[in-house]
């Protein structure tokens, strides 16, 4: 499935969602002022999320507000996530000016490519990968975002590489 040059905006939730999909196209969307996310996969695998603008999402009581987020799913409904969102591609798209991250990588959310990407002027961290590994972070332009320009917790094995990422949003530290 192919979701393509839409605009998508103002929904209550994810603007674009993905849950247990894989095989996925999301390409070339505009994405603005959609509570929880822009786009976000839940237990979904072997998507690519390209060329695509987020900005302006927001949060949904005190969490969220994420431009792309990539997170597991629980289907067994006993509490525990059990399906994971791996082999992803996110490639050139624009995350700026959401409430939350940029980009978050969730729990087991294993062996994803985040590259080319611009992650700007978030309310939080441009990137944050939260307990995942083996994914590749490469060439990506991380400025002005209110927290970490990448912060990683709990999480091995991850690439970073030739990614720019600059002073934060008051020009004070790097990131």
């Amino acid at each position: 499935c192919g979701i393509r040059d839409c605009v998508v905006s103002g929904n209550g939730g994810v603007g674009i969602g993905l849950q247990a999909a894989n095989g996925n196209t999301i390409q070339d969307n505009t994405l603005a002022g959609n509570a929880i996310a822009g786009i976000g996969l839940l237990g979904s695998s072997v998507n690519t999320i390209t060329g695509n603008t987020v900005t302006a999402t927001t949060t949904l009581g005190a969490q969220y507000g994420y431009g792309i987020v990539l997170d597991g799913i629980d289907l067994n409904a006993d509490g525990r996530e059990d399906l994971f969102s791996t082999g992803n591609t996110i490639m050139g798209n624009t995350c700026t000016s959401n409430q939350g991250d940029g980009i978050y990588l969730g729990w087991e959310c294993n062996g994803n490519t985040i590259a080319g990407n611009t992650l700007s002027a978030n309310g939080h961290n441009g990137l944050y990968i939260w307990k995942a590994d083996g994914n590749s972070i490469r060439d990506n332009t991380v400025s002005g975002n209110v927290a970490e320009g990448v912060q990683l917790m709990a999480s091995a094995n991850n690439v970073i590489v030739g990614n720019t990422i600059r002073l934060d949003i008051e020009n004070r530290r790097a990131e």
